[in-house]
């Protein structure tokens, strides 16, 4: 079948890659290399589009180390699992629940050793805008995570903020978040954020002269 053949020629290619970088002097680290396999196809039933398993297509990648002769499969990753790609937990058919879950447990890491801290407000806000904030949401202009997923991120972002401006953590959030015109604090939330950054990456491509832009 079509697929088996996909997964002959994926192994001739790793198999060459892994040669190249072993006469090169390098050593490819076969524990860390995964695979996907992409099959996308409209569920009518469902109204959606899905993803072909390793039950419904099954098939592996075999690559040997040069070095050892030893034959070892790559792992195969379903479809809807995310893997770390350049700091973004991606998935093929564009979940966002493992970047979501990330980025909560960054956050509740952070949030609790400030909250342990003997920093002074002006230094805790500081952590927040240069550590705290980049940290949790850099990924996250990569991804398509939801309103209702981006809420949940901030949920925690929120009690931080509190905590770094000497509040109540359960201080109202309609005041946290609302324009200084009616007194509120105005600061931004991770929705309002991420589509910020969504937008200025948009106009710095748009308006180079490249393809890409």
């Amino acid at each position: 079948t079509n697929h088996n053949h996909l997964f002959e020629h994926a192994t001739q290619n790793s198999n060459l890659w892994s040669e190249l970088q072993w006469i090169s002097g390098g050593d490819l680290n076969h524990n860390k290399c995964f695979s996907y396999y992409i099959d996308p196809h409209y569920d009518f039933k469902t109204d959606n589009i899905k993803y072909s398993t390793k039950h419904k297509a099954p098939g592996e990648i075999l690559m040997k180390n040069p070095a050892t002769n030893q034959t070892i499969p790559i792992t195969r990753e379903e479809p809807h699992t995310a893997r770390r790609t350049l700091g973004v937990h991606l998935a093929p058919n564009g979940n966002s629940t493992t970047q979501t879950k990330i980025c909560i447990e960054k956050a509740v890491t952070f949030l609790g050793k400030m909250k342990h801290s003997k920093l002074s407000q002006n230094a805790k806000w500081k952590a927040i805008s240069t550590v705290m904030s980049p940290g949790v949401l850099y990924p996250l202009v990569s991804s398509l995570c939801t309103k209702k997923e981006l809420d949940k991120i901030e949920q925690v972002m929120a009690r931080a903020k509190c905590n770094a401006l000497g509040l109540n953590e359960h201080f109202p959030r309609a005041v946290l978040y609302g324009p200084l015109g009616f007194g509120g604090l105005q600061l931004p939330t991770t929705h309002a954020t991420t589509t910020i950054d969504r937008i200025n990456y948009f106009l710095y491509h748009i308006r180079t002269s490249s393809k890409i832009g």
